[in-house]
């Protein structure tokens, strides 16, 4: 019957095909920085999104960026040192919220002083990218939750500690995730390992993996 009506299962993609796949990819991501830098440049006409971000964030000067750039990174060399230190207080008092806080606002900072040096237009459209706008959204948000939960006292103690900690994890994975979108395939590679760990983890045999995962590598 199989041999009648076919096999329903997917034929294994051949090298060439991947190859082909792989390159087609790259060249769909060069045409794209392509675009993005010859608007950086002014050498095309500005989208309709592009003016939107021109008209809420107005353009600076060279020397207004550098002194908010710098200003920035001095508080952020701050924040950070002031976060190093209270990580003792979260280790052996658990009290993760003077560590939250300025971990949270040092991240803040670092956003800013970005923004002050690659311009707050270019800073909005590459954080708004297509590839990026989940891990900036979760990144956000998880920023707002952090602070909510380190202020919020009225939440009992254990329940704000392990919200807090929640709330640093996604974080820190969003940022992760948000900096390897600047890396070239990190993202597909990540993905496709991704089912052959869990495989493995979950005691699958190299052949059954290979055969079931084939056509995701």
């Amino acid at each position: 019957m199989s041999r009648l009506f076919g096999s329903s299962e997917p034929k294994p993609r051949s090298y060439a095909d991947r190859a082909r796949d792989g390159l087609a990819s790259l060249g769909q991501k060069a045409s794209d920085a392509q675009f993005e830098a010859e608007g950086l440049l002014g050498l095309r006409p500005k989208t309709a999104e592009e003016q939107l971000y021109e008209a809420c964030c107005p353009s600076l000067s060279y020397q207004t960026r550098l002194i908010g750039f710098c200003l920035c990174m001095v508080a952020s060399f701050v924040l950070a040192l002031f976060a190093s230190f209270m990580m003792r207080r979260l280790i052996w008092r658990g009290d993760a919220a003077p560590f939250a806080i300025a971990y949270t606002l040092d991240n803040v900072v670092a956003i800013l002083g970005s923004m002050f040096m690659a311009g707050p237009t270019a800073q909005l459209k590459t954080m708004c990218a297509p590839k990026r706008r989940v891990s900036t959204t979760i990144y956000v948000l998880a920023l707002a939750l952090t602070l909510f939960f380190a202020f919020a006292t009225q939440v009992p103690d254990g329940a704000r500690f392990g919200c807090i900690l929640a709330s640093l994890f996604i974080q820190w994975l969003a940022l992760m995730w948000y900096t390897l979108s600047y890396v070239p395939f990190a993202h597909d590679y990540i993905c496709s390992c991704l089912p052959l760990c869990c495989a493995d983890c979950c005691g699958v045999s190299s052949s059954a993996s290979k055969g079931g995962y084939e056509g995701i590598v």
